[in-house]
């Protein structure tokens, strides 16, 4: 099981333990180092794993999941985020107690 530091194991299928949060883009484990993973094809928890600590498992891909931000002439900044972020595809999941 892996609590910190997924990158390491890209292309691999892994176990993550960490906390489920919901992010703009979806739902994330994230792990004791505040990496975040997302569970690909999941938009949110359902409110009984929110916040628990839960043990995931899936094949470990990094992805670009929305745009890069635009900067108008103004100085504001549009919605988006920068580079890739890493993801479990085909994810199972339980809760740790």
């Amino acid at each position: 099981m892996i609590e910190a530091n997924p990158r390491a194991f890209l292309g691999h299928s892994i176990t993550v333990v960490g906390n489920a949060e919901n992010a703009h883009q979806g739902a994330i484990v994230t792990l004791s180092d505040s990496s975040e993973v997302y569970v690909l094809g999941l938009r949110r928890w359902e409110k009984a794993l929110l916040g628990k600590r839960l043990e995931v498992t899936g094949l470990l891909r990094s992805r670009k999941l929305a745009p890069d931000p635009d900067v108008n002439e103004q100085g504001e900044v549009s919605h988006g985020m920068f580079g890739s972020s890493l993801i479990l595809e085909d994810a199972t999941w339980k809760e740790l107690r």
